[in-house]
């Protein structure tokens, strides 16, 4: 290869039609596997789209960041505080932008 050297690991024993044979057993056998395991895994992409919708972007943004939107020609439709009460945790915000109508 190119000048470097290569160490064959194992050498397979299936030569010609055993080795289309095994490639057509594999593909069917993934295959098989697959679609008995597809409800599965559909059921656990839902559930996680469920645990996941409505909770906005995955990190904190400060009002500092949020007014950038503003500034990059959003316009900020609704604006407010959440958990204004607590001060032992990040302040949350709920904010609705739009963009202008051309």
């Amino acid at each position: 290869m190119n000048g470097v050297p290569v160490v064959g690991i194992c050498d397979t024993p299936f030569k010609g039609t055993h080795e289309l044979v095994k490639r057509a057993s594999d593909v069917v056998l993934s295959l098989l596997i697959l679609t008995l395991i597809s409800p599965l895994l559909l059921a656990i992409a839902v559930g996680c789209e469920d645990a996941v919708r409505g909770l906005g972007p995955p990190w904190p943004l400060h009002r500092a960041e949020m007014d950038l939107f503003v500034a990059a020609g959003l316009f900020e439709d609704h604006f407010e505080t959440l958990d204004a009460r607590r001060r032992d945790t990040f302040p949350k915000y709920r904010a609705l932008y739009r963009r202008p109508a051309n």
